[in-house]
């Protein structure tokens, strides 16, 4: 099982990095292999800990988004914040390539990178906290409860939360700001996701209706 989602993710890794090194025309590229390695943590990283910590996760995770369980509105949202990721990184090369950024200082671009770890790291714990952190929007009705740890002690999609934060840093790691318009198309989707999603619970599992009234921001704390 792990094997199987080690091998996903080599492949995937490998069609992200065409995507930033073809665009570009160059693997002399700090800024793309910076990208790269923060897409390896995240991805590495959630076979690593759910191996470890969950393995019927892992497996669960690796449901394909056509699957019939989950809510046909997330297929389409999904894809579309998927293509407008890959957009992102074909952007940011395609910058590198023909210099449409004036160059960022350094510490900007470093602060880039710290940001796009941490939103990683915040998907990655909320992923841990949460038995029932499906890839796509779905009840179990056997094994489904309401996720109260960890982050989810603060807002109820820290997950989204954290995937949002490291969209919108990982084009000023790799020194672009052009990158930040689909970007930002990306995390609107998400916002978009995380509404339907939050309604869907609120109606579909029993107990999420209490838990809202505890924590009652959904994305972003004394916001939203």
């Amino acid at each position: 099982m792990a094997f199987g989602a080690f091998l996903r993710v080599v492949a995937g890794l490998a069609f992200y990095g065409l995507c930033l090194f073809v665009s570009a025309g160059t693997v002399d590229w700090a800024g793309g292999w910076l990208l790269l390695l923060i897409l390896a943590y995240a991805a590495i990283g959630e076979v690593v800990v759910l191996a470890a910590r969950n393995r019927a996760l892992l497996a669960e995770r690796s449901r394909p988004l056509r699957d019939p369980a989950f809510e046909p509105w997330d297929l389409w949202i999904t894809l579309v914040a998927g293509m407008l990721f890959l957009v992102v990184l074909v952007v940011c090369g395609l910058d590198h390539r023909f210099g449409w950024t004036p160059a960022l200082p350094g510490p900007v671009m470093a602060a880039g990178a710290a940001g796009a770890l941490a939103g990683n790291t915040l998907f990655l714990w909320a992923m841990t906290s949460n038995g029932t952190f499906f890839r796509g929007v779905r009840i179990d009705t056997d094994h489904h409860d309401v996720a109260r740890a960890g982050p989810y002690r603060i807002v109820r999609h820290p997950g989204y939360l954290g995937a949002i934060i490291a969209q919108l840093t990982m084009p000023i790691a790799a020194g672009t700001l052009v990158a930040l318009l689909p970007a930002a198309l990306g995390a609107a989707a998400l916002i978009r996701r995380t509404q339907l999603e939050d309604r869907f619970l609120l109606e579909s599992l029993v107990g999420y209706a209490a838990f809202a009234g505890q924590t009652r921001y959904r994305l972003v704390p004394a916001v939203w």
